[in-house]
């Protein structure tokens, strides 16, 4: 059986791979200059009427080109996406991350494309026993979640990064207890869809540990504005008294929720990233 690696290395012997080599060697001259120049990513541009404030400008302006770079490596990435080309297609994935890390499309879908494609095509042109592409897919699940954990100086305050950790966990690398954990940091994550703290729930439901999915939704339900459709607050609450049955509780134990106007101020439903 060939070993397979994530990013295997390809010569650059086409005129794009050298364009955007070309481009990745600016880049990596201009990261180094900000590390050097002390300015982390997301701070403000250093300038000052100094040789080392135009220097600064010039490796602000090399971001565009990086940016050009990212650009151009997805797209010859979906040519070889669209010819199953695992190879190619690793090399170009690693190139549009590497050049423009800080953009959640690439990083998502990249790991997509690892943890649901690339075991198809592993297992396209042979039979496979099911024990072998259990195998397969795990190790495809790892490594997209590898992927993904490269991203986290970017993207670890974002909901839908932990939601898309969760979302391989379970459906990949079926480990819907690392997928429950993934979910319940999206959930407390400013900006996060209300899915999240729900799907938590069902995961700790399906675990088994329905006291902990209990006091979950108890919490979870007062914050939900009835206004809004997406917050689901009444199957919140149906879930609720369903988890009371089932758990044989006392009238004394039992939730109460808070009144019909509470949670009306929240806002609308919050709306996920371009391509997401």
């Amino acid at each position: 059986m060939p070993h397979w690696r994530l990013f295997p290395s390809v010569p650059a012997n086409t005129r794009w791979q050298r364009v955007v080599v070309l481009i990745a060697g600016f880049s990596l001259t201009g990261a180094a200059a900000n590390t050097f120049g002390g300015r982390a990513p997301g701070t403000a541009t250093w300038v000052e009427t100094s040789p080392a404030g135009a220097a600064a400008v010039g490796w602000e302006l090399l971001g565009g080109l990086r940016s050009l770079g990212a650009d151009i490596a997805w797209l010859r990435l979906h040519t070889a996406w669209s010819k199953r080309d695992f190879r190619a297609t690793m090399v170009w994935m690693r190139v549009a991350v590497g050049l423009n890390p800080q953009s959640l499309f690439f990083l998502v879908n990249s790991a997509r494309i690892i943890a649901y494609d690339t075991p198809v095509w592993r297992m396209a042109k042979r039979a496979v026993p099911e024990n072998a592409a259990r195998r397969i897919r795990r190790e495809q699940a790892f490594q997209a979640l590898s992927l993904l954990e490269e991203g986290a100086a970017w993207h670890a305050g974002n909901p839908y990064w932990w939601i898309e950790r969760g979302n391989i966990a379970l459906n990949t690398a079926d480990n819907p207890e690392e997928a429950a954990a993934c979910y319940r940091r999206a959930a407390a994550l400013p900006g996060a869809p209300y899915f999240a703290a729900r799907i938590h729930a069902e995961l700790l439901l399906r675990l088994g540990r329905q006291g902990e999915a209990y006091v979950w939704l108890c919490r979870l339900h007062p914050s939900l504005p009835p206004n809004i459709p997406s917050a689901q607050s009444e199957r919140v609450l149906q879930g609720i008294r369903e988890l009371e049955r089932q758990l044989e509780l006392s009238s004394t134990q039992l939730y109460r929720p808070p009144s019909a106007t509470a949670g009306l101020n929240r806002g609308a439903d919050s709306v996920p990233p371009d391509g997401l």
